[in-house]
Protein backbone atom coordinates (compact mmCIF):
# COMPACT_ATOMS: atom_id res chain seq x y z
CA UNK A 1 0.00 0.00 0.00
CA UNK A 2 1.55 3.60 -0.73
CA UNK A 3 0.32 6.80 0.67
CA UNK A 4 0.15 9.49 -1.96
CA UNK A 5 -0.27 12.90 -1.81
CA UNK A 6 -3.89 13.78 -4.42
CA UNK A 7 -4.65 17.09 -3.81
CA UNK A 8 -4.68 18.74 -7.38
CA UNK A 9 -6.32 16.02 -9.19
CA UNK A 10 -8.95 15.55 -6.23
CA UNK A 11 -9.57 19.35 -5.62
CA UNK A 12 -10.45 20.08 -9.45
CA UNK A 13 -13.50 17.21 -8.90
CA UNK A 14 -14.40 17.82 -5.35
CA UNK A 15 -14.42 21.47 -6.29
CA UNK A 16 -17.38 20.74 -9.42
CA UNK A 17 -18.93 18.27 -6.67
CA UNK A 18 -19.35 20.79 -4.28
CA UNK A 19 -20.29 23.50 -6.27
CA UNK A 20 -23.38 21.42 -7.58
CA UNK A 21 -24.42 18.71 -4.41
CA UNK A 22 -22.58 20.92 -1.39
CA UNK A 23 -20.34 17.67 -0.56
CA UNK A 24 -17.81 17.73 1.92
CA UNK A 25 -15.25 15.42 1.64
CA UNK A 26 -13.36 14.57 4.93
CA UNK A 27 -12.78 11.40 5.55
CA UNK A 28 -12.68 8.71 2.75
CA UNK A 29 -10.76 10.37 0.35
CA UNK A 30 -11.28 7.85 -3.05
CA UNK A 31 -14.82 7.41 -2.22
CA UNK A 32 -15.02 11.10 -2.30
CA UNK A 33 -13.71 11.45 -5.32
CA UNK A 34 -15.29 9.16 -7.34
CA UNK A 35 -18.34 10.39 -5.91
CA UNK A 36 -17.06 13.54 -7.37
CA UNK A 37 -15.88 12.12 -9.91
CA UNK A 38 -19.45 10.45 -11.41
CA UNK A 39 -21.31 14.22 -10.60
CA UNK A 40 -19.03 15.74 -13.19
CA UNK A 41 -19.56 13.11 -15.58
CA UNK A 42 -23.40 13.50 -14.86
CA UNK A 43 -22.93 17.39 -16.23
CA UNK A 44 -20.75 16.19 -19.33
CA UNK A 45 -23.61 13.50 -20.14
CA UNK A 46 -26.04 16.34 -19.92
CA UNK A 47 -23.89 19.01 -21.15
CA UNK A 48 -22.92 22.78 -19.80
CA UNK A 49 -24.79 25.31 -22.27
CA UNK A 50 -22.28 27.22 -23.73
CA UNK A 51 -19.24 24.93 -23.27
CA UNK A 52 -20.15 21.58 -23.75
CA UNK A 53 -22.46 19.81 -25.91
CA UNK A 54 -24.05 16.34 -23.91
CA UNK A 55 -21.58 13.76 -24.61
CA UNK A 56 -24.51 10.96 -24.99
CA UNK A 57 -24.92 10.55 -27.92
CA UNK A 58 -21.12 10.75 -29.10
CA UNK A 59 -20.72 11.48 -32.97
CA UNK A 60 -17.30 10.96 -35.11
CA UNK A 61 -17.65 11.24 -38.91
CA UNK A 62 -15.23 8.87 -39.90
CA UNK A 63 -12.84 6.43 -38.59
CA UNK A 64 -10.55 4.22 -40.88
CA UNK A 65 -8.52 0.57 -39.83
CA UNK A 66 -6.01 -0.96 -41.00
CA UNK A 67 -5.23 -4.21 -39.23
CA UNK A 68 -3.38 -7.28 -40.26
CA UNK A 69 -5.87 -8.74 -43.09
CA UNK A 70 -8.54 -6.35 -42.84
CA UNK A 71 -9.10 -3.10 -43.64
CA UNK A 72 -12.36 -0.73 -43.05
CA UNK A 73 -13.99 1.97 -42.62
CA UNK A 74 -16.79 2.68 -41.30
CA UNK A 75 -18.68 6.61 -41.10
CA UNK A 76 -21.41 8.38 -39.82
CA UNK A 77 -20.60 6.34 -36.21
CA UNK A 78 -22.89 7.12 -33.62
CA UNK A 79 -22.45 6.03 -30.08
CA UNK A 80 -25.61 6.01 -27.69
CA UNK A 81 -25.97 4.65 -23.93
CA UNK A 82 -22.62 6.74 -22.16
CA UNK A 83 -25.80 8.38 -20.02
CA UNK A 84 -26.53 5.13 -18.22
CA UNK A 85 -22.74 4.79 -17.33
CA UNK A 86 -21.59 5.11 -13.78
CA UNK A 87 -18.74 5.88 -12.73
CA UNK A 88 -16.98 2.97 -10.48
CA UNK A 89 -13.35 4.33 -9.39
CA UNK A 90 -11.59 7.52 -9.51
CA UNK A 91 -8.06 8.08 -7.91
CA UNK A 92 -5.19 9.76 -8.84
CA UNK A 93 -1.68 10.25 -7.36
CA UNK A 94 0.50 13.38 -7.16
CA UNK A 95 3.84 11.38 -7.05
CA UNK A 96 3.25 9.73 -10.23
CA UNK A 97 0.90 12.19 -12.33
CA UNK A 98 -1.59 8.81 -12.83
CA UNK A 99 -5.26 8.93 -12.82
CA UNK A 100 -7.62 5.71 -13.18
CA UNK A 101 -11.68 6.47 -14.27
CA UNK A 102 -13.67 3.38 -13.74
CA UNK A 103 -16.83 3.31 -15.70
CA UNK A 104 -19.69 0.33 -15.95
CA UNK A 105 -21.94 1.06 -19.15
CA UNK A 106 -24.54 -1.21 -18.80
CA UNK A 107 -25.38 -1.15 -22.76
CA UNK A 108 -23.75 0.62 -25.50
CA UNK A 109 -25.17 1.02 -29.24
CA UNK A 110 -22.77 1.83 -31.97
CA UNK A 111 -24.51 2.47 -35.15
CA UNK A 112 -22.77 3.57 -38.83
CA UNK A 113 -21.80 2.47 -41.90
CA UNK A 114 -19.55 0.50 -42.85
CA UNK A 115 -17.37 -0.24 -45.91
CA UNK A 116 -14.52 -3.71 -45.03
CA UNK A 117 -12.67 -5.94 -46.71
CA UNK A 118 -10.66 -8.63 -45.22
CA UNK A 119 -10.46 -11.62 -42.92
CA UNK A 120 -11.66 -11.53 -39.53
CA UNK A 121 -11.43 -14.32 -36.30
CA UNK A 122 -9.25 -16.38 -38.27
CA UNK A 123 -11.58 -17.08 -40.79
CA UNK A 124 -14.70 -14.75 -40.80
CA UNK A 125 -14.42 -13.32 -44.76
CA UNK A 126 -15.73 -9.67 -44.91
CA UNK A 127 -16.57 -7.89 -48.20
CA UNK A 128 -19.51 -5.58 -48.55
CA UNK A 129 -20.51 -2.26 -47.08
CA UNK A 130 -23.98 -1.16 -45.68
CA UNK A 131 -25.46 -0.19 -42.22
CA UNK A 132 -25.17 -1.88 -39.17
CA UNK A 133 -25.58 -1.32 -35.38
CA UNK A 134 -23.17 -3.12 -32.41
CA UNK A 135 -24.93 -3.51 -28.98
CA UNK A 136 -22.34 -3.98 -25.82
CA UNK A 137 -23.95 -5.27 -22.41
CA UNK A 138 -22.42 -5.06 -19.77
CA UNK A 139 -18.73 -3.48 -20.04
CA UNK A 140 -16.25 -1.79 -17.71
CA UNK A 141 -14.15 0.67 -19.34
CA UNK A 142 -10.86 1.63 -17.32
CA UNK A 143 -9.36 5.16 -18.27
CA UNK A 144 -6.07 5.94 -17.10
CA UNK A 145 -2.85 8.05 -17.77
CA UNK A 146 -1.66 10.92 -16.75
CA UNK A 147 -2.17 14.60 -15.62
CA UNK A 148 -0.73 17.45 -14.95
CA UNK A 149 -1.62 20.51 -12.25
CA UNK A 150 -0.51 24.31 -13.45
CA UNK A 151 -1.30 27.83 -12.46
CA UNK A 152 -2.98 29.74 -14.83
CA UNK A 153 -0.64 33.29 -16.05
CA UNK A 154 -3.91 35.25 -16.63
CA UNK A 155 -5.36 34.46 -13.04
CA UNK A 156 -2.44 32.79 -11.06
CA UNK A 157 -4.92 30.69 -9.81
CA UNK A 158 -4.74 26.35 -9.51
CA UNK A 159 -6.36 24.32 -12.80
CA UNK A 160 -5.53 20.85 -13.91
CA UNK A 161 -6.28 18.56 -17.00
CA UNK A 162 -5.46 14.97 -18.84
CA UNK A 163 -1.98 14.95 -20.82
CA UNK A 164 -2.53 11.24 -22.03
CA UNK A 165 -4.86 8.17 -21.22
CA UNK A 166 -5.13 4.98 -22.47
CA UNK A 167 -8.13 2.65 -22.28
CA UNK A 168 -8.47 -1.60 -21.00
CA UNK A 169 -12.20 -3.03 -21.40
CA UNK A 170 -13.49 -5.93 -19.47
CA UNK A 171 -16.71 -7.32 -20.98
CA UNK A 172 -19.04 -9.17 -18.88
CA UNK A 173 -21.83 -9.30 -21.03
CA UNK A 174 -22.19 -9.88 -24.75
CA UNK A 175 -22.03 -8.25 -28.10
CA UNK A 176 -24.19 -8.80 -31.00
CA UNK A 177 -23.78 -7.44 -34.33
CA UNK A 178 -26.37 -6.82 -36.65
CA UNK A 179 -26.76 -5.75 -40.68
CA UNK A 180 -29.39 -6.44 -43.03
CA UNK A 181 -26.44 -6.54 -45.58
CA UNK A 182 -24.45 -9.67 -46.68
CA UNK A 183 -21.17 -9.42 -45.27
CA UNK A 184 -19.97 -11.47 -48.43
CA UNK A 185 -21.14 -11.78 -51.94
CA UNK A 186 -21.92 -15.41 -50.72
CA UNK A 187 -24.87 -15.58 -48.21
CA UNK A 188 -24.43 -18.59 -46.96
CA UNK A 189 -20.77 -17.28 -46.05
CA UNK A 190 -22.22 -14.32 -44.96
CA UNK A 191 -24.63 -15.26 -42.64
CA UNK A 192 -22.10 -17.96 -41.41
CA UNK A 193 -20.22 -14.65 -40.50
CA UNK A 194 -22.57 -12.78 -38.47
CA UNK A 195 -22.98 -15.62 -36.35
CA UNK A 196 -19.24 -16.67 -35.64
CA UNK A 197 -19.17 -12.35 -34.87
CA UNK A 198 -21.78 -13.01 -32.08
CA UNK A 199 -20.33 -16.17 -30.77
CA UNK A 200 -17.35 -15.38 -30.82
CA UNK A 201 -17.73 -12.09 -29.01
CA UNK A 202 -14.44 -11.37 -26.80
CA UNK A 203 -12.72 -11.37 -29.51
CA UNK A 204 -15.12 -8.96 -31.16
CA UNK A 205 -14.37 -6.89 -28.51
CA UNK A 206 -10.65 -6.60 -29.27
CA UNK A 207 -11.69 -5.32 -32.62
CA UNK A 208 -14.67 -3.46 -31.34
CA UNK A 209 -12.22 -1.16 -29.04
CA UNK A 210 -9.32 -0.63 -31.66
CA UNK A 211 -10.02 1.74 -33.12
CA UNK A 212 -13.67 2.37 -32.45
CA UNK A 213 -13.78 2.72 -28.92
CA UNK A 214 -10.59 4.43 -28.37
CA UNK A 215 -11.80 7.46 -30.56
CA UNK A 216 -14.39 7.94 -28.70
CA UNK A 217 -12.52 7.95 -25.50
CA UNK A 218 -10.68 10.61 -26.65
CA UNK A 219 -13.43 12.95 -27.84
CA UNK A 220 -14.69 12.04 -23.98
CA UNK A 221 -11.27 13.22 -22.64
CA UNK A 222 -11.64 16.00 -25.02
CA UNK A 223 -15.36 17.02 -23.30
CA UNK A 224 -13.59 16.34 -20.26
CA UNK A 225 -10.46 18.73 -20.26
CA UNK A 226 -12.79 21.64 -21.77
CA UNK A 227 -14.92 21.00 -18.71
CA UNK A 228 -12.02 21.68 -16.27
CA UNK A 229 -10.08 24.55 -18.11
CA UNK A 230 -13.34 26.32 -17.17
CA UNK A 231 -13.13 26.07 -13.36
CA UNK A 232 -10.17 26.93 -10.65
CA UNK A 233 -10.00 25.98 -7.28
CA UNK A 234 -9.75 29.70 -5.89
CA UNK A 235 -12.97 29.89 -7.78
CA UNK A 236 -15.33 27.14 -7.41
CA UNK A 237 -13.91 25.63 -3.82
CA UNK A 238 -15.59 27.56 -0.86
CA UNK A 239 -13.39 28.45 1.81
CA UNK A 240 -14.51 25.09 4.52
CA UNK A 241 -14.63 22.47 2.17
CA UNK A 242 -11.22 23.53 0.59
CA UNK A 243 -9.43 23.62 4.16
CA UNK A 244 -11.23 19.67 5.20
CA UNK A 245 -9.46 18.38 2.14
CA UNK A 246 -5.87 20.28 2.21
CA UNK A 247 -5.94 18.75 5.93
CA UNK A 248 -6.36 14.99 3.71
CA UNK A 249 -2.40 14.09 3.93
CA UNK A 250 -2.86 10.75 1.58
CA UNK A 251 -5.21 7.82 -0.09
CA UNK A 252 -4.17 4.28 -0.21
CA UNK A 253 -3.68 3.68 -3.84
CA UNK A 254 -4.13 0.47 -5.03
Amino acid sequence: MILVKSHSFLLVFVVLETVHSKLTCSHNVTECMTKAAQNVYNSLVAGVKDLTEPIDPLHLDKIDADLPGFKYQVTNVTMNGLRDCTVELFKSDEISFNFELDLHCPNLVFTYHYKAKGVILTSVEFDGQGFANVAVDDYYIKIKGKFKKFFSVKDQKLYTSIISHFIETDLKGKIKFETDEQINPDKTKSDLAKIAINENYKDTDVLLRTPFLENFITLFVQNLNTYLANFSIDELLPQKEKKSILNIRGTPLV
